[in-house]
């Protein structure tokens, strides 16, 4: 087997002289309602290496960035269990079934802030986690935002709104106080589009 030295660097988005791998079968080994693993056992048409994957299923995540009039973003700080700590996020959720991302959007951002309407900018799609994760984070900046309704959180979310200038938002991303890689990546997304 030709170690990855010899081989010629791959285009940006290309696989090069890689090839796809080919999926022999898969099972479902654990189902909680939220989620399920699956092994998947997949055979490198590369290499010929065969290797099991576990990979978590799950529904599209909508992820929303809400503008206020005056420019701050509206944040949620709630406790992670994983990570036992809190942390600021933009307002986010699973995309129910039959819903449309803006549609969730609307209903996550109104949930978990109480925050609406403005106006909605679809920012792009992209993978949580593609080594493990199985499905998409859609984007959506809303603008002008304004206070519509009380939050209705779920039995077990605890959330308090945070309004924070770009200066600040800059500010907890360099202290850690916004460490979720998912917020993480919708800002940077957000500042190629020079919403920050």
């Amino acid at each position: 087997m030709a170690d990855a030295s010899s081989r010629p660097p791959a285009e940006a988005g290309g696989a090069g002289s890689l090839l796809p791998w080919k999926e022999n079968g898969r099972k479902v080994e654990y189902d909680c309602g939220w989620f399920s693993v699956h092994r998947h056992d997949r055979q490198s048409q590369t290499s010929g290496v065969e290797h099991d994957f576990y990979l978590i299923e799950t529904r599209d995540w909508i992820n929303v960035i809400p503008v206020l009039p005056d420019g701050r973003i509206v944040f949620v700080k709630q406790y992670r269990q994983a990570a036992e700590r809190f942390g600021l996020e933009v307002p986010a959720g699973i995309i129910d079934e039959g819903e449309d991302m803006l549609e969730a959007g609307r209903r996550e951002l109104a949930e978990e802030t109480g925050f609406g309407e403005g106006e909605w900018t679809f920012l792009g799609s992209f993978y949580s986690n593609p080594a493990l994760i199985r499905n998409h984070v859609h984007v959506f900046v809303a603008r002008n935002i304004r206070p519509v309704a009380e939050q209705s959180l779920d039995e077990e979310e605890e959330i308090d709104v945070v309004l924070l200038d770009r200066q600040q938002v800059r500010q907890a991303i360099f202290d850690g106080t916004i460490h979720n890689a998912v917020t993480l990546a919708v800002l940077y997304r957000a500042s190629l589009d020079g919403v920050l």
